[in-house]
């Protein structure tokens, strides 16, 4: 009988295994058993082609600005988390974990590479909710959720809740980024979102069900923020914080259903046009037949002084 073995869980000589380096500039530990199994074989590939969160990645450079206050909402390994970090000038970082597993392993992805002033909570974010949650832990850790559905989970995890708003308000969060699904997302596309001036929203779940017509991001468009995707991420950016140039190139990046809402609302401008010209034409018209009586009513009284 033949054996799959993955060789990326023994280094060489039966020693153990290495940090995993991400082309974006990250080293993610792996230094046995236990990292094994938290990360499988497909996402050590991802982190090692650079595949894993590279959207997100490439939208950091758009999304944070100096003196940002950062929640992340489902910081996973801890990646997109050292990299706004280590960015000059961003003022705080907070990382938000449901899985209780992930919350030791994000802490030693940080200290592996030098960072030091992000604060890890393990925590569900809701509105007004106390007490705690069941969450379900699945062997893709992307996959689990709040949702038992399938009962491909592996481990039930009781985890805190945290309010939302009240992170939002007390830390003045300027820039929110969202890896959770957009099934969960959409709590964050009603919340009181004051100070937040961008949201970064991995929408890879299910892109489609991200821009239905109650999907998180049309949520986010109809309170004022303006959409820009790169693959399966979008930033939104609020209207009042863009510049000319700004909110033309994100514009560029909407959903295809707002061209067809563009291309509808001009179809209705151009009939609007139509109709006002075909009012303007029957009323030159009737100001026509007004003045052609007129005349005539002037030549049968002239005719008229005349027989007599």
């Amino acid at each position: 009988m033949s054996r799959v073995i993955d060789l990326t869980t023994h280094g060489r000589g039966g020693g153990p295994p290495g940090p995993l380096e991400h082309p974006a500039g990250v080293t993610v530990p792996f230094e046995g058993p236990s990292d094994s199994a938290l990360i499988i074989p497909e996402i050590r590939s991802e982190i090692r082609s650079g595949a894993y969160d590279a959207d997100m990645i490439a939208l950091l450079d758009a999304a944070v600005r100096p003196g940002d206050r950062v929640l992340v909402i489902g910081a996973g390994l801890g990646i997109l988390t050292t990299l706004i970090a280590k960015r000059e000038d961003v003022a705080r970082v907070i990382a938000v974990e449901a899985n209780t597993a992930l919350v030791p392993y994000i802490e030693r992805t940080h200290a592996l590479n030098g960072v030091e002033e992000v604060e890890t909570v393990n925590a569900v974010l809701a509105e007004g909710k106390t007490g705690r949650v069941p969450f379900f832990a699945r062997r893709d850790i992307r996959a689990s959720s709040l949702l038992p559905h399938d009962r491909s989970w592996q481990q039930v995890m009781m985890v805190p809740f945290m309010d939302l708003n009240l992170i939002l308000a007390e830390e003045q969060i300027s820039l929110v980024v969202s890896e959770i699904p957009v099934v969960s997302a959409e709590l964050l596309a009603q919340a009181e979102l004051g100070p937040v001036e961008r949201i970064l929203l991995n929408a890879a779940d299910d892109s489609a069900a991200a821009w239905a017509d109650d999907g998180v991001c049309a949520l986010l468009v109809a309170r004022g923020y303006v959409p820009e995707a790169s693959g399966t991420a979008v930033l939104f950016r609020r209207a009042d914080t863009l510049d000319g140039g700004d909110e033309g190139a994100a514009t560029a990046g909407t959903a295809p259903e707002e061209g067809i809402e563009e291309e509808e609302d001009a179809d209705e401008e151009e009939e609007e046009d139509v109709n006002g010209e075909n009012e303007e034409d029957v009323t030159r018209e009737d100001e026509e037949d007004v003045t052609r009586k007129e005349e005539e009513d002037v030549i049968r009284e002239d005719e008229e002084d005349e027989a007599e």
